[in-house]
């Protein structure tokens, strides 16, 4: 502020001075000598050309765990949703065993803020979880788009030997696969 106060101060000398001199000095007529700008090279264009993702594995990958997190939070959704009927139920039941029961009774205020978090846990769950879904789909669709742009296989070639473990209730082993 005061370098501006300065600069301001120092540019209404400027004009007096000029003004002192050229008594007929038009400002809204004045017309300043133009210095052509040096114009500056255009960048080089990205290797991998203009929008394409470098590595679509990357997309894929924030595109899962985006929509993997939005799927939570919807399952936070449902959750809230049956606990509020649950809590709800749990009051209708206390109010038809007591019919005398006052407004301002401490088991139904406890059951009403039991309400009002389970309505917000279903109402954050419900609007994030909708968002990170519709995220993490649109991240997985730019990011088949990108490999399948890029060239890259959809899989990769599997290995020509192969081992993994089994597990079941009745016993546990060892799976071999060999191609040839």
């Amino acid at each position: 502020m005061v370098k501006a106060t300065g600069l301001r101060e120092e540019v209404r000398k400027d004009f007096m001075t000029a003004k002192a001199r050229e008594a007929d000095l038009d400002c809204a007529a004045l017309e300043l000598p133009r210095v052509p700008e040096k114009e500056e090279p255009p960048p080089p264009p990205p290797a991998d050309g203009p929008g394409k993702p470098r590595d679509p594995n990357k997309l894929l990958i924030a595109g899962g765990v985006t929509a993997g997190v939005g799927l939570a939070l919807l399952g936070l959704m449902v959750g809230g949703m049956v606990r509020g009927q649950r809590t709800e139920a749990d009051g209708a039941a206390l109010v038809q065993a007591m019919p005398g029961l006052a407004p301002d009774d401490p088991q139904l205020a406890e059951l009403e803020r039991r309400g009002r978090g389970d309505n917000a846990m279903a109402v954050v769950g419900g609007v994030f979880g909708s968002l990170a879904l519709g995220a993490g789909i649109a991240l997985l669709v730019v990011g088949v788009r990108a490999r399948q742009a890029s060239g890259r296989p959809a899989a990769p070639e599997p290995a020509t030997v192969a081992v993994w473990p089994l597990a079941s209730p009745s016993g546990g082993g060892a799976a071999l696969r060999w191609r040839f």
